[in-house]
């Protein structure tokens, strides 16, 4: 027989499964949490995707643009591309004038040369009233701004 000349609790095995359940509800509660901060963070800042309706605007064309840059859907950008320079020329001299000035003032010339440097954006061509030939539409968007200025 056994004699046993110590406290009850070190004769006690312990509870191990209690140990491992606390230590993942713990996580579970981290995780939640986490994900909880991810989801107000992202619900601060309303996004618009052009995906989701059809631009109307100059400035949301523009948008537009530079989504589907971003993405890589450059076949949905040369088209909305192609949209908004149909639209720019059934717009107002003014209206025109002022939409290219306020992105140049905001962005600079970047956005501008960023369309014009654009491999898949150059099969996109208009005719140039000018000289007759077909031009890139990035290239036709730098003469309107030129004139502009």
């Amino acid at each position: 027989m056994m004699n046993v000349s110590g406290p009850v609790s070190s004769i006690r095995p312990r509870n191990k499964f209690r140990q491992e359940t606390r230590c993942c509800w713990a996580n579970v509660l981290v995780l939640a949490v986490s994900l909880a901060a991810s989801t107000i963070v992202v619900a601060q800042a309303p996004l618009i995707l052009p995906v989701l309706r059809q631009p109307t605007t100059l400035p949301e064309f523009w948008n537009a643009v530079f989504f589907e840059l971003e993405v890589g859907n450059y076949n949905r950008a040369s088209a909305w591309l192609l949209r908004l320079w149909e639209m720019l020329q059934k717009a107002a001299p003014d209206e025109r004038d002022k939409f290219l000035l306020d992105i140049y003032e905001r962005d600079g010339l970047l956005p501008y040369l960023r369309l014009a440097n654009h491999p898949q954006l150059d099969k996109v061509t208009v005719k140039d009233e000018k000289t007759g030939q077909q031009v890139p539409v990035s290239r036709a968007l730098l003469q309107e701004l030129n004139a502009a200025l």
